[in-house]
């Protein structure tokens, strides 16, 4: 379920740190139309959607991808003034669920006495987050949230993989959940992305994608996170390791495709070999690798959690048990170059 679906729980107190929750961060409010896959040239009804949005530097506000889709309209408006202005999209991400927007009037006082966030990517699990919401007069409320473990899941697009902070605690039903903003010590750290009210755990989608993804947009020219582009199957069984050539090697995943146009294609990856590092990093029978702050992650991770698309890494393959090193030159496959 989305954050929009927060069940009701028990009161937390009222956020009582240097940076208040009313302080840095506004609503959103969207009007949304989905399009008919029956017909292409009609939309359906016009629905309103809500959530927060985490301030940053240049009256920008920071929230998710899934905020903005298929939307005909969007509005910043102050959490306690209620000063409204239209917005529009300075930069937008579907993979990684991130939007930035700003104000459509530069005189607008949506941002009056706002204070924008910083980042901080410093969270490892066994920490105490904050999950930031605004009741309907303009008070900010605060929830504790433990950090249970640090994992790479899927965001909002199916395929598209990225680090995420599992965390748990109760969460207050609001009108403005969609998105909420998730802080440490008055810094941001993520945006919540899901909440199950049965199992009170959510998922977080965490400050090292959005570094990256504004650093990227910084320059005018989005780019996006680079994709290895394979489909692979784990090699525990011993019978199948032996049929791939593996030998006593330890770890290795074995490629079942290579996706058209991909950075592995394009490096010359084929189906069958096996993949044992990535960027020197050996990955282990279930493609996953050792990270120094995290633990296990999936090697999707070493791609699309530190690389950046034109940058060169080096993976170590077994090839009809040969051992062989490929550069691959990691790129983007655009939204327009899918055939759906």
């Amino acid at each position: 379920i989305t954050a929009m679906a927060v069940a009701t729980a028990t009161s937390p107190g009222l956020f009582a740190q240097k940076s208040a929750p009313e302080k840095s961060i506004v609503r959103v409010n969207a009007t949304l139309q989905d399009y008919s896959f029956l017909r292409p040239w009609e939309k359906g009804a016009p629905t309103p959607r809500r959530g927060l949005g985490a301030v940053l530097e240049g009256n920008r506000v920071l929230i998710t991808a899934e905020m903005c889709v298929n939307s005909t309209y969007l509005e910043l408006e102050h959490p306690s003034s209620g000063a409204r202005v239209t917005a529009r999209i300075k930069g937008i991400d579907y993979e990684a669920n991130l939007a930035v927007l700003e104000p459509a009037d530069t005189d607008s006082k949506v941002f009056e006495g706002l204070e924008p966030l910083s980042l901080d990517e410093s969270v490892v699990a066994g920490e105490k987050l904050n999950v930031w919401q605004v009741e309907d007069n303009g008070d900010g409320v605060s929830t504790d949230v433990d950090v249970l473990r640090i994992d790479v899941g899927r965001y909002f697009i199916p395929g598209s993989i990225f680090l995420l902070y599992q965390v748990k605690g109760s969460l207050q039903a609001r009108t403005n959940s969609f998105t909420l903003p998730v802080v440490k010590n008055g810094k941001l750290v993520g945006m919540l992305l899901s909440y199950s009210s049965k199992e009170q755990t959510a998922s977080v989608l965490p400050a090292p994608v959005i570094s990256a993804f504004l650093a990227d947009l910084a320059d005018g020219e989005y780019e996006g996170f680079p994709n290895l582009g394979i489909s692979f199957a784990q090699t525990l069984d011993e019978t199948f390791r032996e049929f791939t050539g593996i030998g006593d090697r330890e770890g290795g995943i074995f490629v079942r495709e290579t996706g058209k146009g991909s950075s592995a294609e394009k490096a010359g990856i084929k189906e069958g070999d096996v993949i044992l590092s990535i960027g020197d990093q050996p990955i282990d029978s279930r493609g996953n690798y050792n990270h120094p702050k995290y633990g296990k992650l999936s090697f999707s991770h070493l791609v699309r959690g530190g690389a950046k698309v034109g940058e060169t890494i080096k993976l170590d393959l077994i090839r009809e048990g040969k051992p062989l090193t490929v550069e691959v030159s990691l790129s983007r496959k655009r939204p327009e170059e899918f055939l759906i």
